[in-house]
Formats: C-alpha cells, sequence, structure tokens
C-alpha cells in the first residue's frame, strides 16, 4: 500500500501560475515528507513551498494551528493558503525557510 503522495511537477507548476501567481519561474521537487509531496516555487521576488496531500488537509490545518500558537517561539513556516486542486488533491502554500533547509530539530519529552 502506498501512502506517498505522488504528482508530476508540470501539473503544480499549471496550477500555481493559473491560480497563485502568474510571475512563477521556478518549480523543483523538494525530498522528504511521509504522505505528502512538496516542492519549492517562487519567482525572482519571493519563494514559497506547496505541499500536496492526496488524502485530506488535516496535517496542513495543524501546521497552521502550530504556526499561529507557536510561531513566535519556533521556526514553523506560515501557511498563507490551504485548499483542493482540481484533481481532489489537498494543497497548502507556505513560506520557504531557507534557513530551515535541511535541519532536523530535536525531540525532547515533554515534563510533567
Amino acid at each position: 500500500m502506498q501512502f506517498k503522495t505522488k504528482i508530476e511537477t508540470n501539473i503544480v507548476l499549471d496550477f500555481l501560475k493559473n491560480k497563485f501567481d502568474s510571475s512563477i519561474n521556478k518549480v523543483e521537487f523538494l525530498t522528504g515528507g511521509e504522505g505528502s509531496q512538496a516542492f519549492s516555487f517562487g519567482n525572482n521576488e519571493k519563494d514559497y513551498v506547496i505541499r500536496i496531500n492526496k488524502n485530506s488537509n488535516r496535517a496542513f490545518l495543524k501546521d497552521k494551528y502550530a504556526f499561529e500558537n507557536y510561531g513566535k517561539f519556533i521556526p514553523i513556516p506560515k501557511i498563507y493558503q490551504i485548499g483542493q486542486l482540481d484533481n481532489g488533491y489537498y494543497f497548502a502554500i507556505l513560506q520557504f525557510l531557507k534557513k530551515l533547509k535541511g535541519l532536523i530539530l530535536p525531540v525532547y519529552p515533554i515534563s510533567r
């Protein structure tokens, strides 16, 4: 059984140019992620990330909550938009944090 969402780069580029910003001039596949497929994209002024999941937008809503409640304490990208593609897949467009590229944050046990 396959859980990872797979989508072609050209579909993502067409969607972004038509629905987000016609000046988008680059889209790049990002590795990693458990269920969502991610791409960095942008124009000459600003960079973003789009995450796409074929099953749910639940993780995106959790990420939005985390940013709104904890973003001033830890580096969490801002989510600009959550929605659905024409094929029914869910997407989130978020801030690209260059300083976090490849950074793995430690997980600490919760003290009670």
